[in-house]
């Protein structure tokens, strides 16, 4: 039944139920879990659905659990220079937005070193190192101690 169910969202566009499903407002936690799972199981022949949806898994690819880690690696396995025009406006609203914690720094970090995003990775370590939370300006420094060989 829920091969069948699978294969007919698939069938048309399913960018809709699927962007329904992970907007923060509106999805009950096994409502944006189901949409991950099909996401996730389909992302690799449906990049255009994935590169969709950039925006609303951002949000959820900032965290630090198993979730956020699966996101992250959703969008890490689109085309580079797709998911650099899709996230270059969204790290852009990001750095504007001054409510964001360590741990959305640390996973935005995260995700613009597995997508391979060298310059955009370094200037979000850069605000994050001029950051008035503490937390924060900490994350960067463990960004820097651990990059600092590889670049």
């Amino acid at each position: 039944m829920y091969l069948e169910a699978r294969s007919r969202l698939f069938e048309g566009d399913p960018t809709p139920p699927l962007r329904e499903a992970l907007t923060f407002a509106y999805p009950t936690p096994a409502g944006r879990d189901a949409a991950l799972q099909v996401l996730d199981e389909f992302d690799m022949t449906r990049p255009d659905v994935v590169l969709a949806l950039v925006p609303q898994l951002l949000e959820l690819a900032l965290g630090l659990d198993y979730r956020s880690g699966k996101v992250r690696q959703m969008i890490a396995r689109l085309e580079p220079a797709a998911s650099e025009k899709a996230l270059t406006p969204i790290v852009v609203g990001f750095l504007e937005d001054g409510s964001r914690e360590a741990a959305d720094y640390w996973g935005l970090i995260e995700l613009l070193d597995k997508v391979g995003l060298v310059k955009m990775r370094k200037k979000v370590i850069a605000a994050a190192a001029c950051s008035a939370d503490e937390d924060t300006r900490i994350t960067a420094r463990q960004w820097n101690e651990q990059l600092k060989n590889r670049d």
